[in-house]
Parts: C-alpha cells; structure tokens; sequence
C-alpha cells in the first residue's frame, strides 16, 4: 500500500515538473519574439535648402577720370588745367585742332558739341559734365581724324538799310554813352549759347545792368515799348513778360514787373534804370524774369533756368 502511494507520488511529482517547464519555455518565446519585432525607424532623409547664389548686379562703373577732373561742369568761359587736359583728349580723338591753351572758348565748345553728338549722349549742351568727361575717358569712344579747318568766307557788304518809323520803336542798340546817367560799355555775352555783344550799364556799386530787350530778343522774344513801359512776347510757348516804370530818365523810384501774369515789385536787388528807350536791369531782374545769369571772370552766360521764375 505504501509502496503504491510513493509511485503515485512520485508520477504526480513528474507531471508538476513537466508542465512548470513547459509554461518557462512559453515565456522565453514570447520574450524572444517581442525583442525580435522592433519596429525599424525611418530618419527622414536631410533634404537642404538648395543655396540660390544672388545675381551679381554691380551698376557699371564710370572710368577714373585724370586728376583735376571732375570737380566741376566745364562750360563755355572757363579756364584752367582740367580745361586743358579735356582739350588734349578731344585732340587725341580728332574732335579738337584748336591750342590747347586751358580755355574754353568757342572751338572747344564746339569740339564738345561734335562729340557728344557723336556718341548720343543725353545732353548735347556743349558743357562737359560728369556723363561727357566720363565717355571722353572711357576706352568706348569714337574716334575721327582731325578736321581740316575750313576758310572763314567774307562775308557780303550789305547796304545799310533806311530806318523807318514805327508806331512801337526797339530800343536803341548803341545809345549816347556820354551823356548817360549810369556808365555804358560794350560787353561780350553769351545768351542761349550764342556769344554776342551788347551795351551793358553799370550802378554806383559796380554791379551791371542789363538790357532788358536786348537779352531778350536773343531768347525769341518779340519786344516792343514806349513811354516807360516794355512788352515782351515769345509766340512758341506763349511766355509773356511786361515792365512798367515811372518814365524817367535814369534810375526809376517805382516800377513794377509781369513774368507769365506774376506781379513782382522792384526792390532795392532788382532795379531798373531807363535811358535811350531801353530798361536796363539788374542780375537779379533777370534771375526773377526765369534766367540763370553767370559772371564768371570777363564772361557773361545767359541762359533759360529750368521751372518758372519765382519771386525771392
């Protein structure tokens, strides 16, 4: 009896151990399994901004000019070394056979003129700015033989006409000079880019006066007056210009001035004086009638300002 309840003991025994090792061997499956599934990560791929290089825009630059050069507009009357060193340029390139005297007369003007024609340019003025200097010394220049100056022909004599009275007479171009009553000289001037001479007066300070008609009508103006009153009228544009004063002779007390129906009143700057049937005024005058005048050594240059006259 004792001996059949070890045997059944000891089967009992090997079936606890049996399943025992089989519920170990489930786990370390399972176990196995999950270290085995892992998922796989997936790194995202670096995908760099692709650099886009800015485009090289440098604004052309102007050529160096030689020293000297540069520091002002050279302009009709001027004179010095960087006047000279423009003019040995224009030679070099045909466009000059005058001196090479540092001055700017009128074959240098002149010279100016033909090349910046030449080569387009924006402004053909006859003055050499920073755009002319700029081509003059570029390596993108025209080049042209030297012209062969031309013979200045004789002119004809023409007969001298006979004066006939008008209702509105012009002004006097050569008036008594000694019996003003300011002092009178013949000046050269340049008006619009064309040189000529007129009768300018002088003030008790030095300061000129200027024939008012007579600058004027190398403008395109028509001019007419009488009786100390002068209308001055340019079709192409319609600009009206009128000066009233009292009438007599010499420096005028009251006057009074038009510019395009803008009334102006004369002042101790713009004055005006009267004598031999023309209205001399001052440089300002003519400054608030729309000029730009300017004395630069024994040159006067007269020429249209930009915009309206205005009042100081």
């Amino acid at each position: 009896m004792m001996k059949r309840w070890g045997s059944a003991l000891l089967a009992l025994a090997i079936l606890c151990a049996a399943a025992l090792a089989c519920a170990e061997g489930d786990a370390g499956v399972k176990a196995t399994v999950q270290e085995a599934t892992v998922s796989e990560a997936t790194p995202a791929e670096a995908t760099p901004a692709e650099a886009t290089p800015a485009e090289a825009t440098a604004s052309e630059a102007m050529p160096a000019l030689p020293d000297g050069l540069g520091e002002r507009i050279l302009r009709y009357g001027l004179k010095g070394d960087d006047v000279a060193r423009m003019q040995e340029r224009l030679y070099e390139l045909g466009y000059y056979d005058g001196e090479i005297d540092g001055s700017f007369g009128r074959k240098t003007r002149s010279a100016v003129y033909a090349f910046q024609r030449a080569h387009g340019l924006a402004k053909v003025d006859g003055k050499a700015g920073p755009e002319t200097l700029g081509r003059l010394f570029s390596d993108d220049v025209i080049v042209r033989p030297t012209p062969t100056p031309s013979p200045t022909p004789t002119p004809a004599p023409t007969p001298t006409p006979t004066p006939t009275p008008t209702p509105s007479p012009a002004p006097s171009p050569t008036p008594d000079v000694a019996n003003a009553p300011f002092a009178i000289a013949v000046r050269t001037l340049v008006i619009g880019g064309n040189e000529t001479e007129l009768m300018l007066g002088e003030d008790e300070q030095g300061e000129a006066l200027y024939p008012l008609c007579g600058v004027f009508t190398h403008l395109g103006f028509d001019a007419s007056g009488e009786a100390g009153s002068w209308q001055l009228a340019r079709e192409t544009d319609g600009r009206e210009i009128a000066l009233m004063t009292d009438g007599q002779k010499g420096f005028c007390e009251s006057a009074m001035l038009s510019v395009d129906g803008v009334i102006l009143l004369m002042d101790a700057e713009r004055r005006v004086a009267v004598y031999g049937g023309e209205a001399y005024v001052t440089r300002a005058t003519l400054e608030a009638c729309g000029l730009d005048v300017q004395e630069e050594q024994e040159t006067v240059a007269i020429e249209e300002a930009d915009g309206e006259a205005q009042a100081a």
